[in-house]
């Protein structure tokens, strides 16, 4: 049964924070920083003093317990590093060969991820808010909502 959930359904409705253990956060980031004239994955690029990983990292971490990158080959060695100082043993590494786009690179993570639940964050979202992952995940465990794509409607 298919049913949309929209912003004025949940708008008022207190939902708790998630359980981080049943979550991993998949994060496809096999992008290159060119177009911003970096020679390094965009997923470490600088924003305010942290990298984008970082930035992801601090506000996922609350939420997931699991991470999983999807880095392209010559990334992965670079990321790596970051990663085992930012995460400990909480992350897996998958490889896209080649970029085919993001449904490949998520298909790519599809036997890494070992909870009940996946929470999808793009390798460049650093201006997520805190509230959307918290009322993505609540969504999913208080709702039953077995699928949610948070959006941002503007006038302009």
């Amino acid at each position: 049964m298919n049913r949309i959930v929209e912003n004025s359904d949940i708008q008022g409705k207190f939902f708790t924070t998630s359980n981080f253990r049943e979550w991993t956060a998949l994060i496809p980031a096999a992008g290159k920083g060119s177009r911003l004239g970096f020679d390094s994955p965009k997923i470490l690029y600088p924003i305010n003093g942290k990298t984008i990983l970082e930035h992801l990292v601090n506000l996922l971490s609350a939420y997931c317990h699991e991470f999983v990158f999807i880095l392209s080959p010559s990334g992965k060695a670079q990321v790596e590093p970051v990663l085992k100082k930012l995460l400990g043993d909480r992350y897996i590494i998958c490889v896209q060969e080649k970029p085919k786009g993001m449904a490949d690179a998520i298909a790519k993570a599809e036997y890494s991820v070992k909870t009940k639940n996946t929470l999808i964050v793009w390798g460049d979202q650093v201006c997520l808010e805190k509230e959307t992952i918290r009322l993505a995940t609540a969504l999913h465990e208080e709702a039953k909502v077995s699928l949610s794509l948070p959006t941002y409607l503007k006038e302009d």
